[in-house]
């Protein structure tokens, strides 16, 4: 009896791990084919938690730096037309605030054509160590009628063994030149 009760739940932990399992490729998979549906808050959902409080935080610091020079609302309407005031901002869940962004960048028509008529590929995972790792995809573009491919770096970050996106350094370097305009 106690050797099939251990044989149950041997199968019962290797399908849960199964269902569970969250590896890199997955992940990446997932958050590519929610952005090129243009499903902003699914794919802001794949990104790691502290990643996304940071990011939340430092567009909180960048709405303030606008509201104290009266121009909150002209930068609201282009980057979260969502959040019309900075008290909204502050009050929103990180993940909103990011696919919020997500679609104020991806709401170019042209950006959002090239977006849906690509075709990703995703190439491979490189660890840097153990807690961070560097999905290598492909997207097959359309541009002008021409055929381009581009390749590109998903930052992972990983906690547990449990894969998340990290924010790419495009978007770091977005947040740190808003952030300096604006204190100027």
């Amino acid at each position: 009896m106690n050797v099939i009760r251990m044989g149950v739940m041997t199968l019962l932990i290797f399908f849960s791990q199964c269902v569970f399992a969250n590896d890199g490729k997955a992940v990446v998979d997932q958050y590519m084919q929610a952005l090129i549906a243009s499903d902003y808050n699914k794919a802001a959902s794949f990104l790691d938690k502290k990643t996304l409080q940071d990011f939340k935080h430092s567009i909180v610091e960048i709405g303030q730096l606008t509201k104290d020079k009266n121009q909150y609302d002209q930068v609201a309407k282009h980057l979260f037309p969502q959040f019309k005031t900075l008290e909204n901002l502050k009050a929103a869940n990180p993940q909103s605030v990011f696919a919020q962004l997500l679609k104020g960048v991806m709401s170019q028509p042209q950006m959002r054509d090239i977006l849906e008529q690509s075709q990703y590929q995703f190439i491979g995972i490189v660890k840097e160590n153990e807690s961070a790792a560097y999905a290598v995809i492909k997207l097959k573009m359309a541009i002008g009628g021409e055929i381009v491919d581009s390749t590109d770096v998903v930052p992972l970050i990983v906690n547990d063994g449990q894969y998340a996106v990290g924010l790419k350094a495009d978007i770091k370097a977005m947040l740190i030149g808003l952030k300096s305009q604006f204190k100027q």
